[in-house]
């Protein structure tokens, strides 16, 4: 593991992790547009986890913050940088659909993102939201390199039981089918900072 002028780890692949860790702090702000819209502030459930900078942000905010990162080395470097925070709950597998084995493409700079065409022989754990059972669920804030609809789908049950605040990243070329998908949930857009997008169910 890495050290940056922050203190905090980052794994050793990640060679330009100070340009990084610059860019993600001079985003963070970035994780208080949603909370414009969230009126009650217990639990967020937030993907991917990255090096625990933006769970570490949001835990000032919420009673509890479920956090996941699928990449071991990730993983590693998050829990070190968020051990001190005892409302950040860690989990070493991505969100998805379904609880099964997803290929995980491996990048630099946070963009590790699942792959269901890639190399299965870099699999790792992928787990349903729902199956937490939740007692409430306040915001869903996804970051997770254009699987951010499949988190989602295993989502269902939390969603239709919480009514939370969504804030999804939307890539580019995903525009129209993020819409209709949460357009289907009855979310309507009311917030965007870059390329996120905040939904609030739409009574």
């Amino acid at each position: 593991m890495n050290t940056s002028k922050l203190g905090l780890w980052w794994p050793e692949f990640e060679t330009g992790y100070q340009d990084v860790e610059d860019y993600i702090v001079f985003r963070m702000t970035d994780a208080e547009i949603p909370l414009r819209h969230v009126r009650t502030k217990g639990i967020c459930v937030q993907a991917g986890g990255h090096v625990g900078l933006f769970p570490r942000q949001l835990s000032k905010h919420f009673s509890f913050v479920h956090t996941f990162e699928p990449g071991a080395e990730m993983f590693e470097a998050l829990s070190h940088n968020t051990e001190k925070y005892a409302n950040i709950i860690r989990y070493n597998y991505a969100l998805g659909p379904s609880s099964s084995l997803v290929p995980l493409e491996h990048r630099r700079s946070g963009r590790s993102k699942v792959n269901v065409d890639g190399d299965k022989n870099h699999s790792v754990r992928q787990g349903t939201l729902d199956s937490l059972c939740l007692p409430r669920c306040d915001l869903i804030y996804l970051d997770v390199e254009g699987y951010e609809l499949e988190v989602l789908k295993g989502a269902a049950e939390t969603i239709r039981m919480f009514r939370p605040v969504i804030t999804l990243e939307v890539l580019k070329g995903r525009e129209h089918d993020t819409t209709n998908f949460m357009t289907a949930l009855k979310y309507e857009r009311v917030d965007r900072v870059h390329s996120d997008w905040t939904f609030k169910y739409a009574h």
